[in-house]
């Protein structure tokens, strides 16, 4: 009887951490007959936590010294430290696999020489402008989804008068003004847009507004920020820590700039937008993809309204909303054969 394959999962970025963790959570890898280990940094580890998952807490590059099959990594941006896990794995002959968990950046989460065997994608969008940017990797590519959207499929909407912005991941070295030479601006300065529309319509005085903190952010950034432009908002709204899943269930709609958290919140048809007045660049995450109401100028602040909400209230109360199925993207989630071909089991 042959020994069992054991899989190294090294997970930096929260995004890949949640697909990893729903992935383990399946229990594919049992189905499969695997062994599975998972390395995991500080900002990834609440995807692991939340499901209970068992994980070695690392800060740096730190291989293990028994025997692995195959190394799945998430990219980042600190592409020199994720390089170290590519350059262990071709010296000690195992096959790597770098899963893309966003649509952005593409080309800066690779250091040449150190490329993985395979690259996953989440869909055709990111596939082909990792295509552009890596034009000597085609072969490499492929769209295989995500299992993180399939926990979607649990979310019971139960929408409450709420509106809700959700924030970056500002708080690595660099925050807000690395972001604001990036893309023109940051998503505080989004925020102070949504702000100046609720002030000047008495129509969101129904409304509870809410701020929900990316996994590794911190309130007092957003507080300070609060303190120095819209003071008198500190006592009208609310700062909670990232909980996803009722974001998702009670929230009449979702605001933001190009976080993760839009894309899933248009997957289940919940009036979703993405304020990006004065940007630099395009966004694939937002400019892509169906059912994210992209914000570029003053005038379009307009989009945000009580009418388009309410409509959607309302058709969840009547069970008529047409939710654009996660299946769509499960049926694309092949990682269990992509698994299977690359081990050979």
């Amino acid at each position: 009887m042959s020994a069992q394959k054991k899989v190294l999962f090294v997970s930096r970025q929260i995004a890949s951490g949640r697909a990893f963790a729903e992935w383990l959570t399946e229990d594919a890898f049992l189905k499969l007959g695997l062994n599975c280990e998972i390395l995991c940094y500080p900002s990834s580890a609440s995807a692991f936590l939340e499901k209970k998952i068992p994980f070695t807490s690392i800060d740096s590059f730190s291989p293990p010294t028994e025997k692995i099959d195959l190394l799945i990594i998430g990219t980042s941006l600190k592409a020199s430290e994720d390089a170290l896990w590519l350059s262990w794995a071709k010296k000690n002959q195992i096959p790597s696999v770098c899963y893309v968990d966003q649509w952005v950046n593409y080309a800066l989460r690779f250091q040449a020489p150190d490329f993985p065997d395979y690259i996953w994608t989440q869909d055709q969008v990111a596939t082909d402008s990792l295509k552009k940017e890596l034009p000597n990797c085609h072969s490499l590519i492929t769209a295989l989804g995500t299992p993180a959207l399939n926990e979607l499929e649990r979310i019971q909407r139960n929408p409450q008068k709420i509106l809700t912005f959700v924030t970056e991941p500002s708080s690595f070295a660099g925050g807000d003004t690395e972001f604001k030479q990036r893309f023109g601006l940051f998503d505080l300065e989004a925020l102070s847009w949504a702000l100046g529309e609720f002030e000047k319509n008495s129509v969101w005085q129904d409304y509870k507004i809410q701020i929900a903190l990316h996994p590794i952010d911190r309130i007092e950034r957003v507080e300070d920020y609060l303190r120095q432009h819209h003071r008198d908002w500190i006592t009208k709204l609310s700062i909670l820590p990232s909980n996803k899943l009722q974001i998702l269930s009670e929230s009449s709609a979702v605001i933001g700039f190009r976080t993760y958290l839009l894309f899933e919140s248009s997957q289940l048809a919940i009036p979703t937008f993405s304020i990006q007045i004065g940007r630099t660049t395009s966004s694939d995450l937002t400019d892509c993809h169906h059912g994210i109401d992209v914000i570029l100028t003053e005038a379009d602040l307009k989009k945000i309204s009580v009418e388009k909400i309410s409509a959607q209230e309302m058709s969840v109360e009547k069970n008529t909303t047409k939710v654009p199925s996660p299946v769509l993207y499960k049926n694309q989630h092949s990682w269990n054969q992509a698994i299977q071909q690359i081990l050979k089991i």
